[in-house]
């Protein structure tokens, strides 16, 4: 969730200087949008950033109150489709179709910037919590992130972008939606 970074004026700032001509979007699943501070509403005008926001249950019931937030600072914004399930399903056995997988990926285009690395996705990312709370089921397969401090970041990061990832041998290739909902307790299984 972006609006939870500390600082997020400064890296839009950041953004826009070295991107001057891209179309920088955030994110959101839209809940903190109403809280935002004046400092980072305007660096979002400042740095014309589109605000996308993804309608998960919780979204929708304040929605209105997103749409006055953005609205009033004249921001650019979109909603995405409700979000009524989600698709899991990994293959512990690692053994899918990554180049067929890496086509056909929902989140082929969600690189994922964490700890000064860049990530094919947000599993590849995040898969470090997974191993943390489920340390005694199966570990999932580690990937190079393209380190954007190397001298060889461009390279390294079209290659990542460009070919699947060993991750992407664990994704199913027939995975099982679930409906959304907020759980306090999961379990590996969930991912599974």
């Amino acid at each position: 969730e972006p609006f939870l970074v500390k600082n997020l004026d400064e890296y839009l700032n950041i953004a826009r200087e070295y991107f001057p001509d891209t179309e920088l979007v955030l994110g959101s699943n839209g809940l903190l949008i109403p809280s935002l501070s004046d400092k980072v509403l305007n660096s979002i005008v400042r740095n014309e950033v589109v605000v996308d926001v993804t309608l998960y249950p919780p979204t929708i019931k304040i929605k209105d109150r997103i749409i006055e937030t953005l609205s009033a600072k004249n921001i650019f914004y979109c909603f995405g489709r409700e979000v009524e399930t989600f698709g899991t399903g990994m293959n512990t056995k690692a053994d899918s179709n990554a180049y067929k997988l890496a086509r056909t990926c929902t989140s082929a285009k969600c690189h994922f910037l964490r700890h000064g690395k860049v990530y094919k996705c947000p599993a590849d990312a995040l898969k470090y919590r997974y191993d943390e709370v489920f340390p005694n089921v199966t570990a999932l397969p580690h990937t190079m992130p393209a380190n954007i401090y190397a001298t060889n970041f461009l390279e390294s990061l079209y290659f990542l972008i460009d070919n699947p990832i060993k991750m992407c041998e664990t994704c199913a290739e027939e995975g099982r939606q679930i409906p959304w909902s907020v759980q306090n307790n999961p379990t590996a299984e969930d991912w599974l």
